[in-house]
């Protein structure tokens, strides 16, 4: 399975704004939903970002790994950024977790 996905936005969201997102001139519609955690032993992967409120040019990306708890064998996991981003030397934190919520 190759999953790609690269998010960018500009500005904060609030739930039930509307907003227009541009997938290469694909234009959706969207309402943004009530942040919520993911349901235990659902999710396989899951990633999100915000921007970090006491440096405005740091994104801050977390991301949830196997929560399922399911065998994988053989699983590479590869995240890589977008041109005008870096990654910040010494800032990757790996942690078992029992509960991701919230």
């Amino acid at each position: 399975m190759i999953w790609e996905l690269d998010t960018l936005y500009s500005d904060e969201v609030e739930e039930r704004e509307h907003i227009t997102l541009d997938f290469v001139g694909r234009i959706i519609q969207v309402t943004v939903g009530k942040v919520q955690s993911p349901p235990p032993w659902e999710e396989v992967i899951s990633k999100w970002g915000s921007q970090d409120k006491q440096s405005l040019t740091l994104l801050n990306w977390q991301m949830c790994l196997n929560d399922s708890r399911l065998v994988h064998n053989n699983l590479r996991l590869i995240d890589t950024w977008s041109d005008n981003q870096r990654f910040l030397d010494g800032s990757l934190q790996l942690r078992y977790i029992d509960l991701a919520d919230p």
